[in-house]
């Protein structure tokens, strides 16, 4: 997929399992745009927008953006949980910040 890299202000192709271990280890951040407003499934948090980062190397945040504000909202998981949850390839614009 195609990755915009924000610091080195270059866009090239990076798989998904690279883009973890540059949150997890390298301390980078990943920002998924969608062209679609997502909801959870109790239809309590919209958002288009997710923010991953990473805390102690161990556990991962996800923040929600709408129409570019951040919500105050935020999900936690671990590395295993991010196959089903982290979905940059469901992404219209992938940054790495």
């Amino acid at each position: 997929m195609q990755v915009y890299d924000k610091i080195k202000n270059f866009t090239y192709d990076e798989e998904k399992y690279r883009l973890i271990d540059l949150v997890q280890y390298h301390n980078r951040q990943v920002n998924l745009y969608f062209d679609e407003v997502k909801t959870d499934e109790h239809g309590f948090i919209h958002w288009d927008m997710e923010n991953w980062c990473c805390v102690d190397g161990r556990r991962f945040i996800r923040t929600y953006g709408i129409e570019g504000r951040i919500r105050k909202e935020f999900s936690g998981y671990n590395v295993y949980d991010l196959e089903n949850y982290f979905l940059p390839e469901t992404a219209s614009k992938v940054e790495l910040a």
